[in-house]
């Protein structure tokens, strides 16, 4: 289904907005340092924040674009399961039910899982690729 630019725009918006609030609900600047930071290896670093705000804006583009919206995420729900398992998970869906969201971590891995499409040169995709400023 074509969606008008102007739809496609307001999905946008309200995907930033819905991350900018997750960012938001873990708190000040010094939640993101020493201890709130885990190492990917080689993949860099990731926060509670980068997953809360890429699972925020792809409920908000599911919701406005339906559940089958081509999404390509920066992290995954396998990713964070290896990292912190359901426990860094539901530290997740807390965060987020801070911003009024009714999600649990079931949820969030679910809304993690959206995010794998392939990409490439064909067709019609989201990205999201949080970025909290965990590294330069």
């Amino acid at each position: 289904m074509q969606r008008s630019p102007e739809s496609e725009l307001a999905a946008a918006l309200e995907a930033v907005r819905a991350a900018c609030r997750a960012v938001a609900a873990v708190g000040p600047p010094e939640a993101f340092g020493t201890g709130a930071v885990i190492d990917k290896g080689a993949a860099g670093p990731v926060t509670v924040a980068d997953l809360a705000s890429q699972v925020a804006a792809a409920r908000a583009l599911r919701a406005s674009q339906g559940a089958s919206v081509a999404i390509v995420g920066e992290e995954s729900a396998e990713e964070a399961e290896s990292l912190g398992g359901h426990g860094l998970l539901g530290v997740v869906a807390e965060v987020l039910r801070r911003t009024g969201m009714s999600i649990d971590a079931a949820g969030v891995r679910d809304a993690l899982a959206a995010g794998t499409h392939a990409g490439g040169p064909s067709g019609r995709f989201w990205t999201i690729d949080p970025l909290d400023g965990t590294k330069g």
